[in-house]
């Protein structure tokens, strides 16, 4: 991956729900754009046909199963969530947290998160054009770059640290004692 390459980084398991056909749709319109895509499951060779196809495996590197993602959000300009189907979005909490802008398809868990224009931005679920008109909006802009990764680990401090989330618990448990 050339290191001046805007950056991708998507994680799961390579399966339908995960729509990482619609990323590599996308990423088909997005010149010089490179993804690293970590995960295993049954779609992996029909997504690496699906590249072939595209024109962009040559900017595609399937990195299987990885168990520390940590140093990938900190390479990638981009995280991006194409799922059809998250119910809630761990990702989306685990790219806040590393402080990288998210891009996520406007599915139950990312949608319900994430406040778009503010601390990620939404595209169509299923919509390729969408999702890489999101992608380029961020790669273009370093500006709003920084101001969605800075706005999402705030949102990260805010409400899904291990503190407020134990302080959340001991809430309701105090609320259903009572």
């Amino acid at each position: 991956t050339p290191d001046d390459a805007p950056l991708l980084l998507a994680l799961g398991r390579l399966h339908k729900n995960k729509a990482f056909d619609v990323l590599i749709d996308a990423l088909a319109s997005l010149p010089g754009h490179y993804l690293w895509l970590g995960g295993v499951g049954p779609l992996d060779r029909a997504l690496r046909a699906q590249a072939d196809r595209a024109g962009v495996a040559d900017r595609i590197r399937f990195l299987g199963w990885v168990a520390d993602t940590a140093p990938l959000f900190a390479a990638a300009d981009v995280f991006v969530c194409s799922s059809r189907h998250e119910p809630f979005g761990n990702i989306v909490i685990e790219a806040w947290l590393s402080g990288t802008p998210i891009v996520a398809a406007e599915s139950e868990g990312p949608g319900a998160l994430i406040g778009h224009d503010r601390d990620g931005l939404l595209s169509g679920l299923d919509d390729a054009p969408s999702m890489a008109a999101a992608i380029r909006r961020v790669t273009g802009d370093p500006v709003l770059a920084a101001r969605l990764a800075g706005a999402g680990r705030a949102r990260y401090e805010d409400g899904f640290t291990e503190r407020a989330v134990v302080a959340r618990y001991y809430d309701l448990f105090e609320r259903l004692v009572a």
